[in-house]
């Protein structure tokens, strides 16, 4: 199966995948390396998202290890569809879309309610 399409890639340096491998695990699995070379899989590369100030929502993410399996999880949006960029598709499964979408369902609660 071919590596999980991700927009985090296209913009990673060296170093930095270079530090996200070290530990030789997935970041949220803990899988080794090790058992995912004896199927013939390896690590990828993606990114975690952080809010580093929480009044403007300024964000960034560094790069994390991740299985294939792990990779792909969090590349599938609300739908269950892949998206290229892991933080839309979070978004999309935790319903924190942009604040229009968060204005639209308050708005259906409030119609509902």
């Amino acid at each position: 199966m071919p590596p999980t399409e991700c927009r985090f890639q296209k913009n990673l340096k060296p170093e930095d995948a270079a530090a996200a491998l070290e530990a030789d695990r997935c970041h949220n699995c803990s899988i080794t390396l090790g058992e995912l070379l004896k199927d013939g899989k390896f690590l990828e590369i993606c990114g975690e998202e952080y809010i580093s100030d929480l009044t403007t929502g300024q964000d960034y993410s560094v790069a994390i290890a991740l299985c294939p399996d792990c990779h792909r999880q969090a590349h599938l949006d609300a739908g269950g569809n892949h998206s290229p960029c892991h933080v839309n598709a979070r978004r999309s499964r935790e319903w924190i879309d942009w604040p229009e979408k968060e204005a639209d369902r308050l708005a259906a609660h409030e119609r509902s309610g």
